[in-house]
């Protein structure tokens, strides 16, 4: 029996996956205790989810930073989280850019050559100037209004589908791409 809590509690529940057998540990919130059952809420994962499924067609230090945000929504810290999907973006313009978006002196700049050169979709342009200003908030925080889980986790989305059209898609498409027909012998 827990007894009375006086204010916030939490506990940590491990749980193994009936598929893959691995386990997670899972931080979980005491919302409510009536006699010898408690209700709790889910807070933090371990592993995170969402870190996995990145491939070796996805560049290291996009890879990097996209995984390092991920840890830091796992453990609701949703400034750090913005700023290193910034990061993750300036990676992705830093390795797909031309040298012409690569030459210029700032973020917002890179990602419009981008789109001008098509490397970005107009709308993903959209997208990368968003995940840009957004990043920006979570990095100088004293600026901006505060940045809610909401927010960081839906800035995770966007950066996480600009990975899977500039990076895993082309991968997926290059390993299956039909087999090459043998060259016909011309001895007779």
């Amino acid at each position: 029996m827990v007894g009375n809590v006086l204010g916030p509690s939490e506990l940590g529940v491990v749980l193994q996956c009936q598929g893959c057998l691995d386990y997670v540990l899972v931080v979980e919130e005491v919302t409510e205790i009536h006699g010898r059952t408690l209700t709790t809420r889910g807070t933090t994962w371990w592993p995170t989810p969402g870190v996995d499924g990145l491939d070796d067609s996805v560049d290291e230090n996009v890879a990097g930073a996209y995984s390092e945000a991920v840890r830091c929504l796992g453990v609701q810290a949703p400034h750090a989280a913005a700023a290193m999907l910034r990061t993750a973006l300036a990676h992705i313009v830093e390795d797909k850019g031309s040298e012409a978006a690569k030459s210029k002196k700032t973020l917002y700049d890179r990602i419009e050559q981008m789109v001008i050169d098509k490397t970005l979709w107009e709308s993903f342009g959209v997208w990368a100037t968003h995940i840009r200003k957004t990043g920006n908030a979570g990095a100088h925080a004293e600026k901006f209004e505060p940045i809610t889980m909401g927010q960081a986790s839906e800035l995770q989305r966007f950066v996480r589908q600009l990975i899977e059209f500039l990076y895993l898609v082309p991968g997926r498409l290059a390993k299956a791409m039909p087999p090459i027909p043998k060259a016909a012998n011309t001895n007779p």
